[in-house]
């Protein structure tokens, strides 16, 4: 198997890293909830790849040794009824260039034990695209162009000091006083293409994590109709790679990521802070590029193609070749 350095995958403790900054030793997520060791890495450059396109995910590219995990549904005449009878295949790992355009891929979303927490969480959610870290003054968050007005701040809050308005000549931004540092706090410095989702978050109470996307969707949405329907667009990979999981874990269906071109992209502030590329992920309930099956959801393949770039793809050797995630797909290690 091998996959381009940018690639994600999921560490035991469910943080949501680069492949090319795996080292031996490190411990990876497998679907079945254990922790694997890193036992071997290797990289070359290689101009025989494929590239596989999920129905609800971007482009992926991987080396012509990687396995996925997949399935396809067949087609059985029942004398008795008269009709076909539509059945899923066993589940099984095929090598990239036997998988066409009717098999589906396989992912299954993470355990969430309910263990964990983390404060203000309300405000989590209206921070992670919109706000930043006051540079000047202790445990301050500034938020721009908020689509909230003051007085639902005041009333979900918790233990801040005071909350006002301010303006500059672009946005109007809202500053909150904390009384401490919140443990997401210092993702607030970063650029919108490097935030991510603390790790705990796929631990938490299902009401927290409820109230968390509640405040997101509402905050950050392009196409606001419903918790059920909305767009957003994201410039940072990881963090759409994760709240891909976060809405598998907590609606039971997959939203859609897609890579926008950027002449397409139209966020101003997006526009602003990141010169690099954009997802949007949508979600609605008439979604039909996934389906649950039991503890699995089952992923439609738009197409998979050979690729002639010559890219460097890493190699990792799982112990037993216990398998583990790769964005949202099962891999063999």
């Amino acid at each position: 198997m091998g996959f381009t350095g940018d690639a994600l995958t999921i560490t035991s403790d469910k943080r949501f890293v680069r492949i090319d900054s795996l080292q031996i030793g490190d411990r990876l997520l497998s679907p079945s909830g254990e922790e694997i060791i890193v036992k071997e890495i290797n990289s070359n450059y290689n101009n025989c790849g494929y590239i596989l396109k999920l129905k609800n995910f971007f482009p992926i590219y991987v080396s012509k040794e990687t396995d996925l995990f997949t399935t396809k549904i067949l087609s059985i005449y029942d004398k008795t009824i008269k009709k076909n009878r539509y059945l899923l295949k066993e589940f099984s790992f095929n090598n990239i260039s036997n998988i066409k355009q009717n098999n589906l891929a396989i992912i299954n979303k993470m355990d969430n034990k309910e263990d964990k927490s983390l404060n203000n969480i309300w405000l989590y959610g209206k921070s992670l695209l919109k706000g930043k870290a006051s540079n000047k003054i202790k445990n301050q968050i500034i938020i721009n162009n908020t689509t909230t007005n003051i007085r639902n701040y005041e009333n979900n809050v918790k233990d801040f000091n005071n909350i006002f308005y301010g303006k500059n000549n672009s946005y109007k931004k809202l500053f909150i006083n904390l009384k401490e540092k919140e443990l997401w706090f210092e993702m607030l410095n970063k650029n919108l293409h490097q935030r991510f989702l603390e790790k705990d978050i796929f631990d938490l109470k299902q009401s927290d994590v409820e109230l968390f996307l509640n405040s997101f969707i509402k905050e950050n949405t392009e196409m606001f109709i419903s918790n059920n329907q909305f767009k957003i667009y994201i410039p940072s990979k990881i963090l759409i790679t994760q709240l891909f999981y976060l809405m598998l874990q907590n609606y039971n269906k997959a939203p859609n990521i897609e890579l926008i071109k950027k002449n397409n992209w139209e966020t101003k502030e997006i526009k602003q802070s990141n010169k690099k590329r954009l997802f949007s992920i949508t979600y609605h309930q008439e979604l039909k590029t996934s389906f649950k099956k039991k503890d699995y959801f089952i992923q439609e393949i738009d197409y998979v193609s050979v690729s002639n770039r010559n890219l460097k793809y890493f190699e990792i050797k799982t112990e037993d070749n216990k398998p583990f995630y790769l964005y949202n797909l099962i891999v063999k290690g």
